[in-house]
């Protein structure tokens, strides 16, 4: 997804440069989330945030993903694909000081041989921190869709949020490098690492 294709997002802007598809989560995977914008849509403060986990996390999942299960609100149908051959999630969070989040998702997938989609979702809104539950309050988020064998389906359009609990713990990987472990309501659980600027 370009920036031209972003100018729409909430929160950025897109005229002095800030990026939120740029640089990637696992290069292999090629699924890019870094945040430039900073911004919130949502009014005031959320809990603040402990300063361990100020920053970005993000994760990538290959292969059929429920996109469902990690958006705060109703995800617009998504048309069938045939014969897909690829798919991957990539998912990331940035929690400011002051209670303030933002959360995207860009699906990748390719299928019939020659076609590609791009779905992506990039919501903005405050934290309520209580001990380990975690409640994102939405404060806005832009669903967008790309299919290079559909130009009719290109969709951007606000998407309806609402709030969301998830239990979150720290945790350290077999490297010695930090993890964030959400567990959803519906049981689903993400294992994030934290991007670490160079």
């Amino acid at each position: 997804m370009t920036s031209n294709e972003n100018r729409g997002a909430r929160g950025c802007n897109r005229r002095t440069g800030g990026q939120i598809w740029s640089g990637t989560t696992a290069a292999a995977l090629g699924a890019a989330l870094l945040f430039g914008c900073g911004g919130s849509d949502a009014g005031g403060h959320g809990s603040p945030v402990p300063k361990e986990l100020v920053g970005q996390w993000q994760t990538a999942i290959a292969g059929p993903a429920g996109v469902n299960d990690y958006a705060g609100g109703e995800v617009p149908n998504i048309p069938d694909m045939i014969e897909i051959q690829s798919s991957v999630l990539g998912i990331a969070f940035y929690f400011f000081e002051d209670g303030r989040y933002q959360l995207v998702w860009l699906w990748q997938t390719a299928y019939a041989n020659v076609c590609g989609r791009e779905i992506s979702w990039d919501e903005h809104g405050t934290l309520a921190i209580g001990g380990s539950a975690f409640t994102f309050q939405p404060g806005s988020a832009m669903f967008r869709m790309l299919d290079s064998c559909s130009p009719g389906l290109t969709t951007e359009k606000p998407a309806h949020t609402k709030n969301l609990t998830v239990q979150v713990t720290r945790q350290v990987n077999r490297a010695g490098a930090e993890q964030l472990r959400l567990r959803y309501p519906s049981g689903s659980e993400l294992v994030l690492d934290k991007l670490i600027k160079k």
